[in-house]
């Protein structure tokens, strides 16, 4: 498994648009009645939940964003 250049999880001859959509076709190979799974919190890679690297580009991305100054502000 390896992630291809326009973001799939991409096999020998199968590629697939979402971690789900990988996830899901392995697990209906064993239990065609599954309906559904997030692919971010099962599939793994290098050791590590795909779910990891989501919130860790996440964090990167939005490290520079500055918070507000006031969560709340109270008029009297």
């Amino acid at each position: 498994m390896w992630c291809g250049a326009a973001a799939q999880v991409q096999g020998q001859s199968l590629a697939f648009e979402s971690p789900s959509a990988f996830s899901i076709y392995l697990k209906r190979l064993i239990n065609p009645a599954r309906k559904a799974d997030d692919g971010w919190k099962t599939v793994k890679y290098d050791g590590k939940f795909l779910e990891h690297y989501k919130v860790e580009l996440a964090r990167r991305r939005f490290a520079g964003a500055r918070p507000p100054d006031r969560l709340c502000h109270r008029v009297f």
